[in-house]
């Protein structure tokens, strides 16, 4: 091998040897380094963009309205208690929310204010507008009394 090529071939057995190791310990622990939780609550699934799992859980029954947590780390460094649609907005997907929607999460008069002004929170236009076309007719939204979560 001449110097140059020892010095390419260098990073990528690092590499090799990094991803051999954790393939090791997964194998000796049973800790799967690269899989979402088996455990997944639905706002966690759509947090992660799941799509598979979303289906998955709603063809079993799991309710696309009901809050759940959201464990640390999957969206911000602290457990939340999120709603789906809320987890698909705050990751900005217009494609969560519309898998969502067509399978029976509503956005209302009582949740409307929360997504907008949580989208508008977080920059996300293409939600935004996305909410303005399904949304119901509710007049104008004043964020400072909406709690938002986070």
């Amino acid at each position: 091998m001449r110097g140059g090529d020892a010095a390419l071939a260098g990073p990528s057995l690092a590499w090799i040897a990094c991803v051999a190791a954790l393939v090791l310990f997964a194998i000796a622990t049973g800790h799967r380094p690269f899989a979402a939780p088996t455990d997944l609550t639905l706002s966690e699934a759509a947090a992660l963009r799941d799509r598979l799992e979303i289906t998955r859980q709603l063809r079993l029954g799991a309710d696309p309205n009901r809050r759940a947590w959201v464990r640390r780390d999957i969206i911000k460094s602290t457990p939340l208690a999120l709603t789906p649609l809320e987890s698909a907005v705050g990751i900005r997907r217009v494609e969560v929310m519309e898998l969502l929607v067509r399978h029976g999460a509503r956005i209302d008069a009582a949740n409307y204010p929360v997504l907008r002004c949580f989208a508008e929170q977080e920059s996300a236009d293409d939600v935004i507008e996305y909410l303005e076309r399904v949304a119901p007719s509710t007049g104008p939204v004043t964020c400072d009394a909406v709690t938002l979560p986070w």
